[in-house]
């Protein structure tokens, strides 16, 4: 049997990929600011490692060191450079046009995000999920 806290764990891992990532692999791609596009890249291309001390000693000195909600930051933080990396693509590629369209019908910037971008884009939603599942070990 698996920890006790496994499936809370997985709970929130699966929230989050439905409520953060989309919309922030959607807000970089509509803003067309390359240095958040960039900065991404970067964080996505270091190694994971390589910042897993900082961040230890980080949770060591806030008193977080050795819980759940360290670990849950953890995986959030690990996973979602690559996450936003692939719904940034798949964001750019749905037309400005049928977002306006759905303006001009009298939806908000979000209703057409929700109604049109996320409808669009939810193969990509799902393939991300499980990618994160995948690439974020101790999740499944």
């Amino acid at each position: 049997m698996g920890s006790p806290f496994g499936r809370e764990r997985a709970l929130c891992r699966l929230s989050s990929l439905y409520v953060d990532h989309p919309p922030a692999g959607y807000g970089v791609a509509r803003s067309r600011r390359y240095g958040a596009a960039l900065l991404i890249l970067i964080a996505r291309i270091t190694l994971a490692l390589s910042y897993l001390i900082p961040w230890f000693l980080f949770f060591q000195q806030v008193g977080l060191a050795n819980t759940d909600h360290a670990l849950i930051v953890t995986h959030l933080l690990i996973g979602l450079p690559g996450v936003i990396w692939i719904m940034m693509g798949f964001f750019e590629g749905v037309h400005q046009d049928l977002e306006d369209a759905a303006l001009i019908d009298g939806c908000s910037r979000f209703g057409s995000f929700l109604r049109v971008a996320v409808s669009l884009t939810r193969p990509v939603i799902v393939v991300s999920a499980i990618l994160a599942f995948i690439f974020v070990p101790g999740t499944t």
